[in-house]
């Protein structure tokens, strides 16, 4: 983009918005980059991202008893605990995805619950320790019961298409003089965006 002279105003660039903040100065030699950093950032500069809502955006106990917040405070305890350096906002890779990998647990120790009680229910004799892969009944009723599971959690409303898609608010940003700013984010399910 930079040598090409195809940043600045007149280009608008979209990027996945999963990547760490610092995307663009870290790991240029690795990937054999030949640009700079400063032209890195200054090719970088005013690209607009979006990316699945990874944090809750309100203070509310979700189903784990504790808030984002809290989670987040409980994160960091345990990386500073681990040796890592966060007081200089420089995280681990996956930072970002610690929340929706704390909730896809959530969701599944939850859809394992509603299928052992739906097999309890229905006097099935079926058991969750007897699965194999090529048990089709067990399989579905997994299915099922992923797919009707809905709950707060640390990453926000936790729900799933028919697909098995996770359904999420995405988050809109822009990088303005090097940092990133949220503009809006849109709702699938309301098909609704709010800057």
């Amino acid at each position: 983009m930079y040598k090409q002279q195809l940043y600045g105003r007149a280009y608008v660039w979209f990027f996945i918005g999963w990547y760490e903040d610092n995307w663009y100065e870290v790991n240029l030699k690795n990937e054999n980059i030949s640009c700079t950093k400063e032209q890195m950032k200054m090719a970088a500069e005013g690209h607009l991202t979006t990316e699945a809502l990874m944090w809750n955006q309100n203070n509310q106990k979700t189903i784990s008893g504790m808030s984002s917040e809290d989670f987040r405070k409980r994160l960091n305890a345990a990386l500073i605990a681990e040796g890592y350096d966060i007081s200089h906002n420089r995280y681990p890779e996956g930072y970002q995805e610690a929340p929706l990998a704390y909730d896809a647990v959530w969701s599944v120790a939850l859809a394992f619950n509603k299928t052992m009680q739906r097999f309890t229910e229905q006097n099935s004799g079926k058991n969750l320790k007897d699965f194999t892969y090529t048990d089709k009944e067990t399989a579905n009723a997994i299915y099922a019961a992923m797919n009707s599971t809905q709950f707060l959690g640390v990453s926000g409303v936790v729900a799933f298409s028919s697909q098995g898609d996770r359904i999420a608010l995405t988050q809109i940003e822009q990088m303005i003089d090097g940092q990133y700013y949220k503009l809006g984010y849109y709702d699938t399910q309301a098909d609704n965006l709010t800057w």
